[in-house]
């Protein structure tokens, strides 16, 4: 995927001059652009004529990005790519999910979307935890089950396609490669079986479960369903629950499943390692009822009354067992190391309940089961699959624990930057122990108070308004209940026409920033604020959304509906690299409603008296000598990094005053195109997967693994 070459203005009734694209047969797909908006349409236009007249592979689709002016954008694409960061941030995988259900509202009617996941943590987040901490100098892996959960989600939202994107290979000999490189191919295994009904299936319904924290959705393809059902928590963007309870599975009742409109004559099958595994079912009022007796992070479960489509999909499970087996190998590998490093470099709080973390049962039971796994990857490899990926959810486990603690210690998921990401859970324990002996420097920003509007226009504070027919905005300062002192800022949105209200906001009607400050490098500084969200924002998944030009998008806190004031801190680090950018602090309204700020303060954080005991907190092994949380709580500046002088993450392009819904999205990377995805159809939903497996003589139906 990459964008098309220049091409000059092109006559197509004079076919023997126009330039054509050869030495480009590798590329799958040509990338107008991202970031498009209705200013962009007449370019873009002209720009898709020319392409198309000189391609000379028909068919070759379009695609690109629109920040706004979705439909008409869309009316120029083939494809429209629907950019969201979700891993790694605040946005929690439901609400994922419905954003994008929501995106064909606002483009051109079947207009096929492709949806975005990268395999690492945002690069701007990634540099403040390195600067913080001394890790993520080579990037930030995500956590490789809520890679999949992300991928699960976005198919189940309708998508015909993933970006998987990144900015640094996955090839590389580094921790943070082989751990991102273990989870892609995970995932890929999980992708290859649903491959049929996510490229050219319907998108039926949702089915019930009998647990809350699970959701489940039913694809259909040639008169065969595929149920993909998944563990959906708060925080499975960041560290996925790997099952119920604490401990050790399995310590949770079966898992029921409701799936409505099952034909009578279709058999459910269980997608298992090794092959497919017949389930218990029942008919009753709804559809048909199934059970897992096992059941950890997601299942994939088949409903089919056609022994040529069951037979595909079971020789195409049992042809990837070698592959399932080894990439079970590496993912249990790197989950036990991975833990076993951590075990050793948390102090006690992080093991602090109720209840009480388990470390050492947990991990010696993840060790026994990968020992017995290995044992049987010759003589038995299914059954050593399963052992191997239960060892490695037990080690998953281990870690979502200490981060929900780690969550809990700091008040929110992306109040500091080593929460986003389960490879800095020492250090994220470090970092607060080291605050404990910290005090607040002077305040560094005017008009937090928010007492006269008047002090915030003279004080450089800026606000924004979008021109939208059909929303009407307001701001202003109100004395009704401020949080502290005799007013706050109210900031408002309501529909023109309150009849018809737009079902979807498409872009952040109202938002307001701080005067741009500029702390000394290397310093820490505290971002506060109190917000109050009476009622849901409509219209949007982000609500009031508050980040900082430091931290970016990524690491914004999304708020909700709250029953009263509610404090929100956030801790960020000024870069040495970054210390001519100004820091600004951002208050999105992203829908329909109302949201209260009051008493924002930026403070920079200093080490306490010298009688002030500070606990130590340095990990060892910093890499590209970076400080410790200690080294940065400290009166003097910081000496300057000992490696080289070039930041180890590229360095991201200066803050935008726009705080629209997809800034600073990593590139396309290409990937390559599955021999078995099936031929395009109109409206996606008539192509029949199984075309070639029903063409030859009919097989038995499988009859388990």
């Amino acid at each position: 995927i990459c964008p098309p070459p220049p091409i000059p203005d092109v006559d197509v009734r004079e076919p023997d001059s126009l330039p054509i694209l050869r030495n480009w047969d590798r590329v799958l797909m040509w990338d107008l652009g991202t970031g498009l908006a209705d200013d962009d349409v007449e370019a873009l236009a002209e720009r898709g004529r020319r392409v198309r007249a000189c391609d000379q592979r028909a068919g070759r689709p379009l695609i690109g990005s629109a920040d706004s002016g979705l439909r008409t954008v869309s009316r120029h694409l083939d494809m429209l790519v629907a950019r969201k960061t979700v891993l790694g941030t605040s946005l929690e995988l439901v609400d994922y999910l419905k954003w994008l259900r929501e995106r064909p509202r606002l483009t051109r009617p079947g207009t096929p979307l492709l949806a975005t996941i990268s395999t690492e943590i945002d690069p701007r987040a990634a540099r403040q935890a390195a600067a913080i901490a001394g890790i993520g100098g080579r990037g930030l892996a995500v956590d490789g089950e809520s890679l999949s959960l992300a991928a699960f989600s976005a198919l189940a939202a309708g998508t015909r396609g993933i970006l998987f994107t990144s900015t640094r290979r996955l090839d590389g000999d580094d921790r943070e490669a082989r751990a991102r490189a273990a989870a892609a191919r995970e995932m890929n295994l999980r992708l290859q079986v649903l491959e049929p009904w996510g490229a050219a299936g319907r998108f039926a319904a949702q089915a019930q479960t009998s647990s809350d924290e699970v959701q489940a959705f039913v694809m259909e393809a040639a008169r065969a369903r595929m149920v993909v059902a998944w563990r959906c928590v708060q925080g499975s963007q960041i560290v996925a629950r790997r099952y119920a309870g604490s401990d050790i599975p399995p310590n949770e009742a079966p898992l029921t499943i409701l799936v409505p409109g099952v034909p009578e004559a279709h058999q459910a099958w269980e997608v298992a390692a090794g092959g497919l595994k017949p389930l218990r079912q029942q008919r009753v009022t709804g559809g048909v009822s199934v059970t897992l007796d096992d059941f950890l992070t997601h299942s994939i479960i088949l409903f089919s009354g056609e022994p040529a489509v069951t037979a595909h999909v079971q020789d195409r499970i049992r042809g990837l067992t070698a592959v399932e087996l080894s990439s079970a190998r590496a993912v249990a590998a790197t989950a036990l190391a991975a833990s076993g490093d951590l075990l050793g470099r948390l102090p006690p709080q992080a093991f602090s309940g109720p209840p009480p973390v388990n470390a050492v049962p947990m991990l010696t039971e993840a060790g026994r089961l990968a020992a017995e796994g290995e044992s049987l990857v010759m003589s038995d490899p299914t059954t050593a699959i399963m052992r191997l990926r239960r060892a490695a959810a037990i080690a998953g486990q281990f870690e979502r624990r200490i981060w929900e603690n780690g969550v809990k210690a700091e008040g929110s998921m992306v109040a500091s930057p080593l929460t986003a990401s389960d490879t800095a859970l020492a250090e994220e324990w470090h970092f607060v122990s080291a605050r404990a002996a910290v005090v607040q420097g002077p305040e560094l920003l005017g008009g937090g108070s928010m007492e006269r509007i008047e002090d915030l226009s003279g004080g450089g504070w800026r606000h924004f308004a979008r021109k939208q027919s059909d929303i009407v905005t307001r701001l202003e300062v109100s004395q009704a209940k401020p949080a502290a002192g005799q007013g706050c800022l109210r900031m408002a949105a309501r529909p023109a026409n309150k009849e018809d209200p737009p079902i979807v906001v498409e872009t952040p009607p109202l938002w307001v920033t701080t005067p741009p400050l500029q702390p000394s490098a290397g310093k820490l500084i505290e971002i506060s604020a109190q917000v109050f969200v009476p009622k849901p924002i409509a219209g949007s998944v982000d609500g009031l959304f508050v980040f900082d030009s430091l931290g970016g998008p990524a690491l914004g806190e999304r708020v909700g509906m709250t029953k009263t004031w509610r404090r929100l801190v956030l801790h960020r680090i000024v870069p040495a690299e970054s210390s001519e950018e100004p820091i600004t602090v951002t208050f999105a309204l992203t829908g329909l409603g109302e949201a209260f700020v009051d008493d924002v303060s930026v403070r920079v954080l200093e080490r306490g008296d010298p009688g002030v005991p500070a606990m130590p907190v340095s990990t060892g092994g910093q890499p590209g000598g970076f400080p410790t949380p200690n080294d940065l709580l400290t009166s003097q500046p910081l000496p300057e990094a000992s490696g080289p002088a070039k930041s180890p993450l590229p360095a991201p392009p200066p803050a935008q005053t726009w705080p629209g819904m997809n800034l600073e999205w990593p590139k396309l990377v290409p990937f390559g195109q599955s021999a078995n995805e099936p031929p395009p159809g109109p409206g996606g939903g008539t192509v029949d997967p199984f075309k070639r497996a029903r063409a030859g003589s009919t097989p038995p139906a499988a009859t388990g693994p």
